[in-house]
């Protein structure tokens, strides 16, 4: 919001040329914030759990210190089914591959 402000633009213009910032809460008191589940339709539907609306809305957080980091990230709920399998993995006696012996 500062680039545009050192613009000089009116607030409303620049929530119409950049509409993700409504999204984000930055433009205006007359707009709220939407809530992520307010995308999903049917055709998407299958592709979106709870964890997955939880893990953008941390990784999208306008302000930086509530942003999550990388590693908070990945310590996040939406990766227990793949950590989980990593784990039954190595349990079984294969070696999981890690991107140090990728090829």
């Amino acid at each position: 919001m500062r680039f545009f402000a050192s613009l000089n633009l009116n607030p409303d213009v620049i929530c119409v040329v950049v509409p993700w910032l409504t999204v984000w809460g930055r433009c205006g008191s007359r707009q709220s914030r939407k809530r992520w589940e307010q995308f999903i339709q049917s055709e998407n539907q299958h592709l979106v759990s709870p964890e997955a609306l939880d893990l953008l809305d941390k990784l999208l957080r306008y302000d930086h210190q509530q942003r999550l980091t990388a590693a908070e990230a990945m310590r996040h709920t939406y990766f227990y089914p793949v950590v989980k399998e990593q784990a039954n993995a190595n349990t079984d006696g294969t070696k999981a591959i890690s991107s140090s012996n990728a090829t």
